[in-house]
């Protein structure tokens, strides 16, 4: 085929201004074109300067990564420091807590730079001010470790002042536990060795029983085993039975005339007229004295306000002064101050709630106590007393008279009653229910407290009150029955009770026989006294009477007169080999028990014991 030519339509003529507009177009697209060369230039320059902003953003991040290593450097040094300080003080471990915390708060700072810096690459934000920003909680951490640091070395140095201080203080205490070692030590050598003189001395202890009392015992004794038990007990029943008392306080008949023996003032009437001075019995009115028909109501009152096993007292005082009026001859009066009688109505009125408050049973149930009877001997038996009556003095040159002291003897009929009353009244205070109130002459000033008197019948009362009766530390016992107002109505306390006395004692030779009227009727009645109280008592109670050797061998002394003894308390006295020996040898050999002494690496033999009897030796009460 031959070669033709192609014609275009816009190269016809009237396709000529079309075509202008096109090179228009391409005229105006090539400045576009350059143009958008100019642009891109320039966007590539600010593209440039970007690479270069951010080449300057790396350097500054790889310092800032820089610093922060150095940072985490500090941070383990004072991690090192703190875990040191933690070992030393309370304090430090409260200062690494809160250096842990800064720390922490730091690093999450760090790791928000970390975000910041980011989305610094690729906005470029904010850049100077995260800057800023960080370069302040950089500072602030490295402030934070330095105060972190200080106040370390400070509770360092506070901690070593403490523990110096410390060292000080344990050595001053042991050198004063040394010194109370020493002293503790110094003390036990010496209370060993006054034990140890004291055992030498209660060991080497021997009494010495006279060859008479030791004759009137043997012969006591056997003519008690003699007896049966009916008959043990009626020999004693006037000292137990409140039906021997209420004879004696009945009226009998002398040669047609009644009279009382034994009258009892009535205690309403002495709290009520509170006499100055004590008269003697003639001059009193009827109303002070309370008769047996009264107080016996009374007492069946108490049997009915008690529980089943309570111990029945009897309302009964018998008031003991230093002074008697019982002696041969005696008409002075016992309490011409009036001293005693203000401290028994004292007595009285302070104790009172102890004879009427409310007994066991139901709530209502009451003693019936509404009146006791109180034992005087001045104003109860007839006495001779001193009657003033004037007499004239012919050699005097006014010829004035002059008061003369002259004797009131008493009548034959008052001798008759006061001669039975005297022979009776050791039962009125040796009987186990009536309650006495001692007023001693002295008190042993040295050693066990003893009560002392110098007149017999004093002495001899006092012996009988304090065998037989409950001890005041009986549980069973309503109100104490052996009180000491030596020391005032508010003092009042309970008797030390001495050791039973031998049954010749108040003869020549023997303790009380050089006791003013030893040699009269009290050195006859207190053997056998002694012998009929001791046949039917069942138990005998002297707890915590503060007795040694000497004064248990001298109740193991009179221990054979006793012929239905059943229990013996010695609980709470300081018995030691000596004692208990001689506790041991003084009753029967029907049957045995061993006792323990109260003394220790001291071994007891075994001791000889009566059918059925139960000695009580517990630790002495110290």
């Amino acid at each position: 085929m031959g070669h033709s030519e192609v014609r275009l339509p816009y190269s016809q003529p009237w396709y000529k201004p079309q075509l202008d507009e096109v090179l228009e177009e391409a005229d105006k697209y090539k400045r576009q074109a350059s143009l958008l060369r100019k642009t891109l230039e320039q966007v590539a320059k600010e593209r440039d300067a970007a690479v270069a902003t951010g080449k300057l953003s790396n350097q500054t991040i790889m310092q800032m990564s820089d610093a922060a290593v150095e940072r985490e450097k500090l941070k383990d040094k004072a991690l090192e420091e703190v875990g040191q300080m933690r070992a030393q003080t309370e304090q430090g471990k409260h200062e690494r807590e809160k250096l842990h915390e800064e720390v922490d708060r730091l690093r999450a700072r760090v790791q928000t730079l970390q975000c910041e810096v980011d989305d610094l690459k690729t906005a470029m934000t904010g850049y100077v001010e995260d800057r800023i920003r960080a370069e302040r909680a950089a500072a602030d951490s490295l402030a934070a470790v330095a105060r972190a640091q200080g106040e370390a070395r400070a509770a360092r140095a506070e901690t070593i002042a403490i523990t110096e201080e410390r060292d000080k203080a344990r050595e001053q205490c042991q050198k004063a536990e040394g010194m109370v070692k020493a002293t503790q030590k110094a003390s036990a050598a010496e209370a060993t060795r006054a034990a140890e003189e004291q055992r030498a001395r209660l060991e080497a202890l021997a009494i010495e029983v006279k060859p008479s009392t030791k004759q009137l015992v043997s012969e006591k004794a056997a003519e008690i085993s003699a007896l049966d038990e009916a008959e043990l007990l009626a020999r004693s029943s006037r000292f137990r039975d409140p039906e021997a008392l209420w004879s004696l306080l009945e009226p009998y008949n002398f040669a047609g005339q009644f009279d009382t023996p034994i009258a009892l003032l009535s205690a309403n009437w002495l709290k009520t007229s509170r006499p100055a001075r004590l008269p003697l019995r003639q001059q009193l009115p009827p109303e002070a004295f309370i008769p047996a028909r009264t107080l016996r109501p009374i007492c069946g009152a108490i049997d009915k306000g008690l529980s089943k096993g309570m111990i029945r007292p009897l309302p009964i005082i018998c008031v003991l002064l230093p002074r008697s009026a019982l002696g041969d001859g005696t008409i002075e009066h016992p309490d011409p101050s009036g001293e005693y009688l203000t401290r028994i109505v004292n007595t009285l009125e302070q104790r009172w709630p102890e004879f009427t408050k409310p007994r066991g049973g139901k709530p209502a149930a009451s003693t019936g106590v509404t009146d006791v009877g109180v034992f005087i001997d001045w104003a109860c038996l007839h006495m001779a007393s001193m009657e003033v009556a004037p007499s004239s003095n012919s050699g005097g040159a006014s010829g004035a008279s002059k008061a003369a002291a002259l004797p009131r003897k008493r009548s034959e009929h008052e001798q008759r009653v006061f001669d039975m009353a005297q022979k009776e009244l050791h039962a009125l205070f040796a009987h186990e229910l009536t309650t006495i109130w001692i007023f001693p002459e002295g008190k042993q000033a040295l050693g066990r407290p003893e009560i002392k008197f110098r007149e017999a019948w004093p002495s001899y009362l006092y012996l009988l009150a304090s065998l037989i009766k409950p001890s005041n530390l009986n549980e069973l016992l309503q109100w104490p029955l052996l009180l000491d107002l030596s020391g005032g109505s508010e003092a009042a306390t309970a008797v030390c009770r001495r050791a039973p006395c031998e049954p010749l004692t108040f003869h020549p030779g023997h303790e009380h026989g050089a006791c003013l009227g030893a040699a009269g009727l009290v050195a006859t009645q207190y053997p056998e006294a002694l012998c009929a109280m001791m046949a039917g008592v069942e138990e005998l109670d002297f707890r915590r009477c503060n007795w040694g050797d000497e004064e248990v061998a001298w109740l193991g002394a009179i221990l054979p007169l006793c012929g239905r003894l059943q229990r013996l308390h010695l609980s709470g006295n300081h018995i030691g080999n000596a004692g208990a020996c001689a506790l041991a040898t003084a009753v029967s050999a029907r049957s045995s028990l061993a006792l323990r002494s109260t003394l220790p690496k001291r071994p007891l033999r075994a001791a000889r014991l009566a059918p059925n009897c139960l000695i009580l030796i517990r630790k002495p009460c110290v």
